[in-house]
């Protein structure tokens, strides 16, 4: 599902602010027309007559607008911003959730509900070592998405090291083949000498 599908939206404003969503969408035009989501802070307002009044203001005010601009990038404005949602990321759960199914949606086209089934279907372990996951930051930060460079298709839940070991060989089955024969030749190197004249 695309992070622009209707149907990722709460229908309600109370249900945005309770899911910490950004928007919500009831599929009944605002009084100029536009059926478009809703802003879930403040009245609820229009995201498209926002859109419309901000291109207005531009228009009408280039220099004030310039001068924004140039205060958004300065590294004073980024500190600032960047302490902001640190502060917010450590202290609402509700925030860290958006945040995660946010990157589900961008890169992979998941919802957190995909993400929890798909890891279901394996039973909650990693689909290749079978490790589990607990309760700690630390190891549940070791499950990502698996997915194939080539198609995009998502192939499954790898723990972190399992992922890095496909990634490194990039998803080349003749080279993982090849270093499972080495693994299971388990000789040390002085033994491939052995009875050769070599000490």
């Amino acid at each position: 599902m695309k992070s622009d599908d209707i149907r990722t939206w709460p229908s309600t404003q109370a249900e945005a602010q309770e899911k910490s969503s950004r928007y919500f969408y009831t599929g009944i035009s605002c009084r100029h027309g536009h059926r478009a989501k809703r802003y879930s802070s403040g009245k609820g307002g229009c995201v498209e007559c926002a859109r419309l009044r901000s291109l207005r203001w531009r228009g009408v005010n280039p220099t004030q607008q310039k001068a924004f601009n140039a205060r958004r990038k300065s590294p004073e404005f980024r500190q600032k911003v960047n302490k902001l949602n640190r502060e917010k990321y450590e202290s609402d759960a509700n925030y860290k959730l958006k945040l995660r199914e946010r990157k589900l949606t961008k890169e992979y086209g998941l919802t957190l509900l995909d993400y929890d089934a798909l890891l279901a279907g394996q039973k909650g372990v990693c689909a290749i070592c079978g490790i589990a996951p607990n309760n700690s930051t630390k190891n549940l930060k070791l499950f990502a998405v698996d997915h194939s460079h080539e198609t995009g298709e998502v192939r499954g839940i790898l723990c972190d090291p399992c992922n890095l070991v496909i990634g490194k060989f990039e998803d080349d089955q003749k080279l993982l083949r090849a270093a499972a024969r080495y693994l299971n030749r388990s000789k040390d190197w002085r033994a491939m000498f052995s009875g050769s004249g070599t000490k």
